[in-house]
C-alpha cells in the first residue's frame, strides 16, 4: 500500500468500528500514528531476527521475518579518527553518522541522501543539487568532488570524506598515520586543514554544508533515514593468516615477525623490515623464511561486540593480547576496535538495520517495508487510534466479528 491507501484502509477500519470519531482523523494524526506502528513493528522484528535459533523448523519463518525488513538493511564503511595508543593495547575508532530526520532548515546535506523541497528559498546550492529547487519535487544530492591536483582544497574537521586517491600529502598534519590512509577508506578529520595543489588528492565528501550558508526560508524534508535501529555486525579489515613458508598471492601484508637474514625486500617490504610494517606484494610469490620471519594477510574478519567489562578480562588474562580477533565496544556513535600489535585496523564496516523512514501524505512519502506487513501496520494503527479514545464499542465489535482488512483493499 501507498501511503494515500493506508490513509484510506484506516478511515475505512475506524469508520467501521467507531463512525463518530473517524470524522476527527486528521492527515497528521494518521500519520503520527501510522509511524509509531512502523517504528514498533520494525524494532519488534528486529528483536526476533537476534533472537530466533535457527532450526529446521524455523528456516522458512525466519526468512519471511527477515524479508519483511530487507529494504531497511544498510553496509557502510565507517569514518576513521586519529588512532589512540592506550597502554598495551591498540585501539582504532571510527564514526558512524548521525542522520536528522524530518523538516530541516539548516545543517548539513548527506551525499546520495533523497529530499523533499518543502520551500525554496535563496540558499545556494550549487555542486550539492542539480538545477533549481522547485516546491514538491524529490531531488538526490550529488556533492562534488574535490582534488588537489591543480588548486588547494579546504578539508572541514567534522565532515566525512571517502578517500578516492590518497595522494603524496603528509596526511599526519590532520592526525593520520601513514598506512591510515588508504584509497577507499573513509576519513573523519579531526581539524580544519588546506591540501596544498599538487598532492593529488581527491575526495569525495559524504556530507557538505551548502557554501553560502543555508537560508532558513529554504525547507527541506529528509526523505531517507540512515540512523542505527539495531546493529547486525562489524567487520574490520585486518591480518589474520599468518605465513612463514609457502605461495603468497598478491595484495596487502603485514609483517608480524622479522628475523634478520630473511629476505622480505624481494616481495616488497623496505629495505630494513620492521614488526607491523604494511607492504604489498605485486606478484603471486613462493616465500620462505628459513629464520623465522612471518608475513600476515591484510583481510576482512568480523569483529566480535563485547562490553568493556569483557574486554577488561580478556585483556588482563592475557587471551585478548594472543588472539587474531580484533574485539569491538559501541557507546554511542562511535565504535573502538581493539587489536593486538599483530595487525592494524584500516577499514571497518557495520550491516545494520536502519530505522524506517517516516511516512508523510503531504510529502507523498510512504512506508519503505515490505508490503506483505503494512496491513499489519494499518491494523496496528487503528488499534491505537480506537484505544486512544477508550472506545467501549471497540472490543465489543472485535469480538463480535472478526475484522480482516483484506477485504477493504484498495
Amino acid at each position: 500500500m501507498n501511503i494515500t491507501q493506508m490513509h484510506t484502509a484506516i478511515d475505512v477500519g475506524v469508520n467501521y468500528l467507531n463512525s463518530q470519531h473517524y470524522r476527527k482523523l486528521t492527515p497528521t494524526i494518521k500519520d503520527i500514528v501510522l509511524n509509531n506502528s512502523i517504528s514498533e513493528f520494525a524494532l519488534r522484528v528486529a528483536n526476533d531476527i537476534g533472537s530466533t535459533l535457527l532450526t529446521y523448523n524455523t528456516r522458512d519463518e525466519l526468512k519471511a521475518i527477515i524479508n519483511n525488513l530487507r529494504p531497511l538493511y544498510t553496509s557502510i564503511e565507517l569514518a576513521k579518527l586519529p588512532d589512540i595508543d592506550y597502554t598495551d593495547i591498540n585501539y582504532s575508532t571510527f564514526d558512524i553518522p548521525v542522520y536528522n530526520i524530518g523538516d530541516v532548515t539548516s545543517g548539513v546535506i548527506y551525499h546520495n541522501a533523497k529530499y523533499y523541497v518543502v520551500e525554496v528559498g535563496t540558499t545556494n546550492f550549487t555542486g550539492i543539487f542539480s538545477g533549481i529547487l522547485s516546491i514538491g519535487e524529490t531531488i538526490v544530492a550529488n556533492i562534488n568532488t574535490i582534488n588537489s591536483e591543480l588548486v588547494d582544497i579546504d578539508v572541514d574537521s567534522g565532515i566525512h570524506y571517502k578517500v578516492l586517491n590518497r595522494g603524496t600529502y603528509d596526511w599526519g598534519e590532520v592526525g593520520y598515520n601513514v598506512t591510515d590512509i588508504r584509497n577507499g577508506i573513509v576519513i573523519k578529520p579531526s581539524e580544519a586543514v588546506t591540501i596544498p595543489s599538487g598532492t593529488n588528492v581527491i575526495l569525495q565528501p559524504l556530507q557538505a554544508n551548502p557554501p553560502d550558508g543555508w537560508s532558513g526560508d529554504t525547507m527541506l524534508h529528509i526523505i531517507d533515514n540512515y540512523n542505527i535501529l539495531a546493529h547486525q555486525t562489524l567487520t574490520a579489515s585486518v591480518s589474520t593468516r599468518h605465513i612463514a613458508k609457502g605461495n603468497i598471492s598478491a595484495g596487502t601484508y603485514i609483517i608480524t615477525k622479522y628475523v634478520e637474514g630473511d629476505d622480505l625486500v624481494s616481495i616488497g617490504s623496505s629495505e630494513s623490515p620492521t614488526v607491523g610494517e604494511v607492504f604489498t606484494c605485486v606478484k603471486d610469490t613462493f616465500v620462505d623464511f628459513t629464520n623465522g620471519s612471518t608475513i600476515a594477510r591484510l583481510r576482512y574478519v568480523q569483529c566480535m561486540v563485547v562490553s568493556n567489562d569483557v574486554l577488561d578480562s580478556l585483556s588482563i588474562g592475557g587471551t585478548f593480547s594472543s588472539s587474531t580477533t580484533p574485539y569491538a565496544t559501541i557507546n554511542n556513535n562511535v565504535v573502538k576496535v581493539y587489536h593486538n600489535n599483530a595487525f592494524t585496523v584500516h577499514t571497518l564496516t557495520l550491516t545494520y538495520l536502519r530505522i524506517p523512514r517516516e511516512v508523510n501524505v503531504n510529502y507523498n512519502i510512504s512506508c519503505d517495508l515490505a508490503y506483505t506487513c503494512h496491513y499489519s501496520i494499518v491494523e496496528s494503527a487503528i488499534s491505537k487510534i480506537l484505544l486512544s479514545v477508550k472506545s467501549e464499542t471497540y472490543e465489543a465489535a472485535k469480538k463480535e466479528q472478526s475484522i480482516d482488512l483484506k477485504t477493504h483493499r484498495i
